[in-house]
């Protein structure tokens, strides 16, 4: 008949994956797409001696559980293509690397393969060169090292306390005294001195104001406390020009301290008193006196000597007996009269006051050994007289 009858038949273009980059990393996923849409992957196992790991889902979500090359088929109306993942293989974290870091302190990371990047993902930590990591409060840091691939691996470090710990209080001593340095801190943490402290509670006798400084570790980690140790100079007492520490009852010497405005004690008011730095001698003995400044002190050692005591007859008559004076308290001394033409020591008995002519005068007696003296006044009355 001749007759005919057409149909349009319509090729379509093979199917392509237009997936650019094929490469992902141990346990991430890669969208894979192509063109014409519609179609369903796969993947196809072991093809071209393939030795890494993952599956693809029918939408084409590729999931990575090794490293190696996957091949994948995507496949549309019959027609298929086919593309080869690469599996990269994760970074790890250095074995020989630190895991723990003292708070304000550094450690070394280390990742193979090496020449990748590090940054904290979380917790009280900064990254401070390349490859430093510095601990900024206790806690865990979580740190991630990503290597050239893009692939990455996450370590956590513990970061840990320092321990607490305190020199003591600052304090002043004076010249020559000795102070005790302890620290304290938590159980556990032992201590190390500078200045060459041999230990812990150790005895100073500095010469100078000085710093301590100890350091205590616990756990590893270390912090340092200071105590600083001021040296106050001694006061110094001199005497008075012409002054003696060596007195008789009743007699004075006067005392200056260095620097002034300091205060002045007695240890024993019985035998020598002091006001303002003024000494009397009370009765025979030996005492200190203490000169305190800047809580300091210097002392000065006082003797007193009793002073030897007159008694006896102390009036005569001009011509008349001559009386013999005695002494207490002394058993070498030297008898003068202040005015010998009133009276006169006689030259071989001891004591003996002859009178000469009326009037008054004194009587001195002094101890040969201390210097110590004691005077009576002696009166001598006119001769009598017919009148």
């Amino acid at each position: 008949t001749g007759c005919k009858d057409s149909v349009l038949f319509s090729v379509n273009a093979a199917p392509q994956i237009t997936t650019t980059t094929l490469t992902v990393c141990d346990d991430g996923t890669l969208q894979l797409a192509a063109t014409p849409s519609g179609g369903t992957w796969s993947r196809i196992n072991n093809a071209n001696g393939t030795t890494g790991g993952g599956t693809i889902s029918p939408g084409g979500l590729f999931t990575a559980t090794s490293p190696g090359q996957v091949t994948v088929n995507y496949a549309k109306d019959g027609a298929t293509a086919t593309a080869t993942v690469t599996v990269r293989a994760l970074p790890s974290y250095s074995t020989s690397a630190p895991v723990e870091v003292c708070v304000n302190d550094e450690i070394t990371l280390a990742a193979t393969p090496s020449g990748g990047s590090w940054q904290v993902v979380s917790g009280p930590g900064t990254i401070v060169s390349s490859t430093k990591l510095k601990g900024t409060g206790q806690g865990t840091v979580v740190v991630r090292y990503t290597d050239g691939n893009t692939c990455s691996v996450d370590q956590s470090i513990t970061v840990k306390p320092l321990p607490v710990i305190s020199a003591g209080s600052d304090r002043t001593i004076c010249s020559g005294e000795s102070t005790i340095l302890t620290a304290t801190g938590p159980t556990g943490t032992s201590f190390s001195w500078d200045n060459g402290v041999s230990a812990n509670g150790a005895t100073v006798t500095p010469t100078q104001n000085t710093t301590y400084t100890v350091t205590g570790t616990l756990n590893g980690c270390s912090q340092e406390s200071s105590v600083d140790i001021t040296v106050q100079s001694l006061p110094s007492i001199s005497v008075a020009t012409g002054g003696s520490t060596t007195l008789c009852v009743s007699e004075q010497v006067s005392l200056s301290g260095s620097p002034s405005g300091g205060s002045w004690l007695s240890r024993n008011q019985g035998i020598a008193t002091v006001v303002n730095g003024t000494v009397t001698a009370q009765s025979s003995g030996s005492t200190y006196i203490l000169y305190t400044s800047n809580g300091c002190k210097d002392s000065i050692q006082i003797t007193v000597n009793a002073a030897p005591e007159i008694s006896g007859t102390t009036t005569a008559t001009v011509n008349g007996t001559a009386p013999v004076l005695t002494v207490s308290g002394s058993t070498s001394g030297t008898w003068t009269s202040k005015n010998t033409s009133i009276a006169q020591v006689d030259a071989t008995t001891a004591g003996q006051i002859n009178p000469i002519g009326s009037g008054d005068t004194y009587i001195v007696y002094q101890d040969n050994t201390t210097g110590c003296k004691d005077s009576v006044l002696f009166s001598v009355n006119a001769a009598p007289q017919i009148t």
